[in-house]
């Protein structure tokens, strides 16, 4: 990508709450040394985890690829109801695993597929029991740049915000 478009790319990061989604190293590299602090859309753990690139560190936090609506209904072509059942099924063996240490549980979906109205009575009604399950106490619901914040405050740093 290069340098003249970093301005329309970071108002779109802007509106994404701050992270940019990129996949490559040299993106990686790049995202780095234009102040940015966190990307996702690297799936590599169920934890925030820091990168270094030339232009410094960055923090992966975690993108889901299997719970993500985009290949489980539009490239596997599963139901609306399957990826209902991920969803629930992935909460509850995460809020298992997380007994011994904190996990991301992160549900990607984009609106072009979950939001087409077959399919979205499903992924409410699955989003519906999770905020009903009797272990969502133990939870924390927060946004990717939460995550970020908590994370880098965690490790005594501090996280450049990014406004408009």
């Amino acid at each position: 990508m290069r340098r003249r478009h970093w301005p329309t790319v970071a108002a779109v990061a802007l509106r994404l709450d701050g992270a940019v989604d990129f996949r490559n190293g040299r993106d990686a590299r790049s995202v780095a040394g234009n102040g940015y602090t966190f990307l996702m859309d690297w799936p590599a753990d169920d934890q925030p985890f820091w990168m270094k690139t030339r232009n410094g560190r960055i923090m992966s936090v975690p993108y889901p690829i299997e719970i993500n609506d985009t290949p489980t209904m539009l490239s596997r072509m599963q139901p609306a109801t399957d990826f209902h059942r991920m969803i629930l099924d992935q909460f509850e063996e995460m809020l298992r695993l997380s007994q011994n240490q904190s996990l991301v549980f992160g549900v990607s979906m984009h609106t072009f597929c979950t939001g087409q109205p077959f399919r979205l009575l499903q992924v409410r009604q699955a989003l519906q029991a999770l905020m009903k399950h009797p272990g969502l106490r133990k939870v924390w619901v927060t946004t990717p740049g939460g995550i970020a914040d908590y994370t880098c405050h965690a490790a005594g740093c501090l996280r450049a915000l990014i406004r408009a």
